[in-house]
């Protein structure tokens, strides 16, 4: 608080102090399983060369060169202290050298259906954050595309891109960074049949790479808050919505149990 002459008041960090208070005692994430915690159809992957889903809800498309690993690790308490807590971390390793464009992607679908989403988030600032490092080879420029995609005798999708340069950034140590973007109105859009929204994060470097990622946050506003955990099985409904398997969650599907 200050006095400008005629009146006291809040200065811009303090407004930012007590709006971060308040976020951060709700949870305004529209990510599913931003934790990592959920990966229902195992926890590791390698080489993999399609399309496919490894932790819940989360999608990787790489390279058509392959040789593309994703797993999920255990942060140690030192490594939860820097990502503002957590159990999990996701490890992307790209081993091929020739290979570019590696992704992994997300649908919306938290803000009620997928079609719901795409109405709801028009027009609207949204700031994207996540904490990453690397261990090895970073992997230089990150494109992140938020893409609006309006179904089946609608109008042509469109494609919001924008770039995290993170090469020169990544130590050993977990870094939060952070993005905010305007998505673009559907005014005057079409909408056809299963409309819906995703995000994707694209390393558009060439070269073999390997950096881990977690909390990954996409919220309404331009302040970045604290990535809050949901209760656990309140993650867990949400990630079933997707994906249900009649095993224990530590059991991939298909696992012979009974000999």
């Amino acid at each position: 608080m200050r006095y400008d002459g005629t009146a006291f008041r809040l200065i811009g960090s303090q407004i930012q102090k007590q709006v971060t208070e308040i976020a951060s005692k709700i949870d305004g994430n529209v990510f599913v399983n931003g934790g990592f915690n959920f990966w229902q159809e195992g926890t590791s992957f390698t080489g993999i060369t399609t399309r496919k889903f490894f932790a819940d809800v989360w999608l990787t498309q790489p390279s058509t060169l392959g040789n593309f690993n994703i797993s999920r690790q255990s942060l140690t308490l030192n490594e939860q202290l820097q990502v503002d807590g957590g159990i999990y971390y996701t490890r992307i390793t790209q081993t091929n050298a020739s290979a570019v464009n590696t992704r992994i992607s997300h649908k919306i679908s938290t803000i009620g259906t997928p079609s719901h989403a795409i109405s709801a988030l028009s027009g609207k600032k949204v700031t994207l954050s996540f904490y990453a490092r690397t261990i090895g080879t970073a992997p230089g420029n990150l494109t992140f595309d938020f893409v609006q995609n309006f179904g089946t005798g609608g109008s042509a999708e469109t494609l919001t891109s924008n770039q995290i340069i993170l090469g020169t950034s990544l130590t050993g140590n977990f870094k939060r960074f952070t993005k905010t973007i305007t998505i673009p109105s559907i005014s005057g859009k079409t909408l056809g049949t299963n409309p819906y929204c995703f995000f994707r994060m694209i390393n558009t470097a060439t070269g073999a790479y390997e950096y881990d990622v977690t909390n990954i946050k996409l919220e309404l506003g331009e302040i970045a808050t604290p990535f809050i955990h949901r209760p656990f099985t309140e993650e867990l409904a949400l990630c079933q919505e997707w994906f249900e398997k009649s095993y224990n969650l530590d059991v991939n599907p298909g696992t012979a149990e009974i000999s």
